[in-house]
């Protein structure tokens, strides 16, 4: 059986507590903490995005972004980054490749699972053509973004979800 992953927990400001808990701790009792994501942008400046899996407990079958997770208890978030395009890619990349765009703050209450996630997101971009597999879940959308990524990327989302 594996272990459970722990996580750093930081208070409202993204400051790290010294505590250390288990995921699902974290989001039963709503503490703060940490995850990286990453946009791949291509030479044409468009978005690759995939389709979480219906069976993911926070936005199930909804687009997402490319890659990103939690941060591992003592995990730089450019490593955590790097780590999530290999888990989700099969892409080996240098964290400094990684672009940070953006941290930003997100609070989402418990769903009907009692899932509250309260994270600090360290958005990354990386600049590279990747061709998805036929049979993956993974689309390049044609959303430019080179002014404001934050604006840009949150729009995409609300559109690819709401087809």
């Amino acid at each position: 059986m594996s272990q459970e992953e722990q996580f750093d927990i930081v208070d409202e400001n993204n400051k790290l507590t010294g505590e250390i808990r288990p995921k699902s701790e974290v989001h039963e009792k709503g503490l703060w903490h940490r995850a990286s994501h990453v946009w791949v942008i291509d030479s044409d400046y468009r978005i690759l995005v995939g389709k979480r899996a219906k069976t993911k407990k926070s936005r199930p079958s909804l687009w997402d972004i490319t890659a990103g997770g939690h941060i591992d208890t003592g995990e730089d978030a450019t490593v955590s980054a790097a780590r999530e395009m290999e888990e989700e890619l099969g892409l080996t990349i240098h964290p400094q490749d990684l672009q940070l765009l953006f941290i930003t703050k997100e609070s989402n209450k418990a769903d009907k699972n009692g899932y509250t996630e309260n994270v600090f997101q360290h958005v990354y971009s990386l600049h590279a053509d990747i061709k998805p597999n036929e049979k993956d879940l993974w689309r390049i959308r044609d959303y430019r973004v080179r002014e404001n990524y934050a604006l840009i990327i949150t729009r995409a989302l609300v559109r690819f979800n709401k087809k």
